[in-house]
């Protein structure tokens, strides 16, 4: 009796997957060792966690710290994409079971993640933002990718790509080790080796577009709350100078209201960013220059 169209068919997918996964190297045949599977995915999840708590963890305290609207979505939506990103290089590494491919996945997530960490708060966040304040549409920027952003991510390639890379060519000996090993330390291995790879890591990433940006709304929140808390004390001609007191004056009457800062435009070629405040419904707009405020003035609201 001939087989149906639908069973050829059926017959013809699996045979194709089937090719497809011998094509990649990935081991179809070799039987699943469910335990090793598990502490892969465990170094996966573990990687993706401690690159993005180290990451945008921090951004999200500094941020709630400085006012900054929003803080939190970056450290959620960051810890989701990045810690799918790595579980699934991780995942491949395991079915492929060659460290060479291994490495080729890793580099892979490399590259996601780095265009994730510059992309984030270029790109991402502010699109978030507007589900939840259509209205800051005229006021939150695209930021293009110039000159500086793509140096940015080639840099950032190099950088974390020289740490995934030491993922993918250990991850399959460690993980076989750590599955079978006796011991609770020898089990703990190659967890204690990612977490060391992607805090350094992280620190790289931070260093290519969250330490350009996130200064300028530092400072201009600092600044804001060295006024409120010297409001009626004298303060040092040279301290005032230095700090650019002059430079709220015309914003001076709406000090005391509630704020939330936003990123504006920025120019990295002259280190000029400009900090979108909300005081409460009033808006306004400070420039600062490489991280100093040096000019505030009210804006239209949106």
């Amino acid at each position: 009796m001939s087989n149906s169209p639908s069973q050829n068919q059926a017959g013809q997918t699996r045979f194709g997957v089937s090719e497809l996964f011998k094509s990649l190297g990935l081991a179809t045949s070799r039987p699943v060792d469910v335990k090793v599977q598990t502490y892969t995915l465990l170094f996966g999840v573990v990687s993706g966690l401690t690159f993005s708590l180290a990451s945008w963890g921090y951004e999200a305290v500094v941020g709630a710290q400085a006012h900054i609207a929003y803080a939190w979505v970056s450290l959620v939506v960051g810890t989701v994409l990045c810690t799918l990103l790595t579980t699934l290089a991780a995942e491949l590494t395991f079915l492929a079971n060659k460290t060479l491919l291994g490495i080729v996945f890793w580099l892979l997530a490399a590259i996601l993640t780095t265009e994730l960490s510059i992309g984030l708060p270029l790109k991402i966040i502010p699109s978030i933002m507007l589900l939840f304040e259509p209205g800051l549409g005229a006021w939150l920027p695209a930021h293009p990718y110039d000159d500086s952003v793509k140096t940015w991510i080639l840099i950032g390639f190099f950088a974390l790509g020289a740490f995934f890379v030491f993922c993918g060519l250990l991850q399959i000996v460690l993980v076989e080790r750590a599955a079978r090993s006796p011991t609770p330390s020898g089990r703990m291995t190659p967890y204690f080796f990612c977490v060391t790879l992607m805090v350094v890591a992280s620190l790289l990433a931070n260093n290519l577009v969250n330490d350009q940006l996130r200064p300028p709304l530092v400072a201009t929140n600092d600044l804001i709350q060295f006024v409120i808390d010297n409001q009626g004390k004298p303060v040092d001609p040279i301290v005032a100078r230095n700090m650019h007191l002059s430079s709220l004056n015309t914003i001076s009457s709406l000090l005391d209201r509630p704020r939330r800062l936003f990123l504006g435009q920025f120019n990295t070629a002259y280190g000029q960013v400009e900090v979108l405040i909300d005081f409460a419904g009033t808006w306004a707009s400070c420039t600062t220059i490489y991280g100093e405020p040096i000019y505030c003035q009210p804006i239209t609201s949106p």
